[in-house]
């Protein structure tokens, strides 16, 4: 029904006519507006509207909140279509420099819907691509089609966009792709036609929702040395991850994960596995075999006991992170790890020290915070002549192994920090007299030596 003559509009006509006479008409002359004006020849036939934009309520987002009948709302909308217009002039110049540029093609971040025609359709610049950096976009899967004409593409970036469910199968036809980055969206599956990426070494799906890695496509991947599949729903990992003799490093925190396979000590290259925040309860002893371990996080899981010789050829370790465990006490082969840097047992129910803690003589930082259990150190820890910060916070240390001033004076030299409180700031035991300079009182909080600065601090101003 014909609205009468001289009647309101409503906002969402007002908005309906505004785009129509603000958006760029193809064909038209462009605009004096930054790159808009410096490359008019690269101008790309703009759609008419996208699906994600056409499903917006115009007129509940630019509610008149600033009191003048939603005039600031109507000059944002149309400052956003200019955005829109110059982001895609600048997609396709960065596309068309690909043979100048080394092979890279950088168009994150500039809200893109479909790759660039200039890098898809032109044979020198389709060639030339041999990094394609599109992540914080607006793609979708079935906006990659023209994907298979980058056919010397070796990195390809697709974090931070659109793809929903099943992931893109058209990747699969990236027969030279080595590292692929499709973190932070919403992939549910990973298709078998990705298995023809025979050439892949790096694949990074953090961030989604995963339930599981495909094996087959794993077995199909004989270089893959980086795996980060970090922040979904993974329940386990497949077998096939021990067969790759090239694995050097494995993300899978964040998950569901019930138990890691045994398979996975078989990947003897392994340098890094990272499994915290996890469900966790054992931690396999065929992991023994992976002698080049450096960094090892079974943090926040609810492992009780670890493999007497699961660190007897971990000479490598530089971290290991167990906290939030449910551990009672470290096996004595944790003594093979010379080249340890930093140990944290906190959050356990540890109750005492091995003895052999004393042959990880490159500690630096070591934390066993809240085990109540815990009541001495062992008097082989003087070893430690690298240590720089120890913390015993929350639990109920009764002092330093005898004698205090021997023990103490090993530590002195490099001990930049220390923490014997109890409960609040309390202190669990009283710190061996003159045993540390006057500087780490200064920088540290250190239990009982802090109580001590804090009266001498009362004493000169009450002089």
């Amino acid at each position: 029904m014909p609205k009468k003559k001289g009647s309101k509009k409503s906002k969402k006509e007002v908005v309906v006519e505004v785009l129509a006479v603000s958006r760029p008409q193809v064909g038209s002359a462009p605009r004096h507006c930054g790159a808009t004006h410096m490359l008019p020849s690269l101008r790309p036939a703009l759609p008419a509207a996208s699906s994600l934009f056409a499903q917006r309520d115009f007129g509940a987002e630019f509610e008149p909140v600033d009191g003048k009948g939603g005039e600031l709302g109507l000059e944002h909308l149309e400052f956003t279509r200019k955005v829109d217009d110059v982001a895609a002039r600048l997609t396709e110049f960065q596309a068309a420099m690909a043979p100048s540029s080394g092979g890279i093609v950088d168009i994150s971040g500039l809200r893109c819907h479909e790759l660039p025609a200039t890098l898809v359709e032109d044979a020198e610049a389709a060639d030339g691509c041999s990094s394609l950096v599109a992540s914080d976009n607006l793609l979708v899967g079935t906006g990659l089609g023209s994907l298979p004409a980058l056919r010397n593409m070796v990195s390809l970036d697709l974090s931070a966009n659109f793809l929903v469910g099943v992931g893109p199968a058209v990747l699969g036809e990236l027969r030279k792709l080595e590292v692929l980055r499709v973190g932070s969206n919403k992939i549910t599956v990973i298709p078998d036609e990705w298995a023809g990426m025979i050439m892949l070494k790096e694949l990074h799906v953090e961030s989604n929702d995963l339930k599981e890695l495909p094996g087959a496509c794993i077995a199909s991947w004989p270089r893959l040395a980086v795996v980060d599949a970090r922040s979904n729903k993974l329940t386990a990992l497949p077998d096939e991850l021990g067969a790759c003799i090239a694995l050097r490093r494995l993300v899978v925190a964040a998950n569901e994960i019930a138990a890691l396979p045994d398979a996975l000590g078989d990947a003897l290259g392994l340098e890094t596995l990272d499994a915290s925040g996890n469900k966790l309860t054992a931690v396999p002893p065929s992991l023994a075999a992976c002698s080049r371990m450096r960094a090892l996080r079974m943090c926040n899981n609810a492992v009780a006991d670890l493999p007497a010789e699961l660190f007897a050829e971990m000479g490598s370790l530089r971290e290991l992170a167990l906290h939030n465990n449910k551990l009672s006490q470290l096996p004595a082969s944790i003594g093979s790890c010379a080249r340890l840097e930093v140990l944290t047992l906190s959050g356990n129910g540890i109750k005492s020290l091995p003895d052999e803690l004393a042959g990880c003589t490159d500690m630096k930082e070591f934390y066993c915070n809240n085990n109540a259990g815990l009541t001495s150190m062992p008097a082989s820890l003087k070893a430690w002549s690298a240590i720089e910060a120890v913390s015993f916070k929350g639990c109920k240390i009764k002092g330093f192994p005898e004698p205090e001033e021997e023990f103490a004076a090993a530590w002195a030299g490099t001990l930049k920090h220390l923490d014997v409180t109890s409960k609040g700031k309390k202190p669990s035991c009283k710190l061996p007299k003159d045993a540390f300079t006057d500087k780490m009182y200064r920088t540290t909080i250190v239990g009982a030596a802090e109580k001590k600065v804090k009266k001498s601090k009362k004493g000169k101003k009450k002089g």
